[in-house]
């Protein structure tokens, strides 16, 4: 992917659980795993659901780097752990082994998502304008299922 980088930017690589409909968020958990706000040269993985104790939870790490040269973001996602790669490179690991803190939604299934979104409750509502129109390139996406 290669990402646009302005004030009110918001693309996004993402899951969500695919009971959304019958559970709500984030009851349903959500799997950021590529978020990119405003003109930071960072990118954001995170996870968010109800934990044990029915309270909102999130979990999530970032690195450094470029947005608008190519990289490949990328999750692997199996009982024990959630790891966060770019470019093949791991900058964040949340674990869900025995369903640790309420992380049972994260043994469930989920969708893909992709978008590019202008402002909102993370990026704010500044947004230079003189940007747009704007592009969010995706190459490829590819998932793997571990048999």
């Amino acid at each position: 992917m290669k990402l646009p980088s302005f004030m009110g930017a918001w693309p996004a690589f993402w899951a969500l659980g695919a009971n959304l409909a019958q559970v709500g968020w984030p009851d349903s958990g959500e799997i950021d795993i590529m978020e990119h706000v405003n003109n930071e040269d960072r990118t954001y993985g995170t996870i968010h659901w109800r934990d044990h104790n029915g309270n909102y939870a999130q979990y999530g790490g970032n690195t450094l780097l470029s947005v608008t040269d190519w990289h490949v973001y990328s999750v692997e996602w199996d009982a024990n752990a959630i790891r966060w790669y770019v470019d093949g490179n791991k900058f964040h690991e949340a674990s869900i082994q025995n369903s640790v803190n309420g992380t049972e939604e994260f043994h469930r299934d989920f969708f893909l998502l992709l978008n590019f979104a202008i402002g909102g409750n993370w990026p704010g509502f500044n947004i230079d304008e003189s940007k747009l129109p704007a592009k969010m390139h995706v190459d490829y996406v590819r998932v793997y299922r571990r048999l």
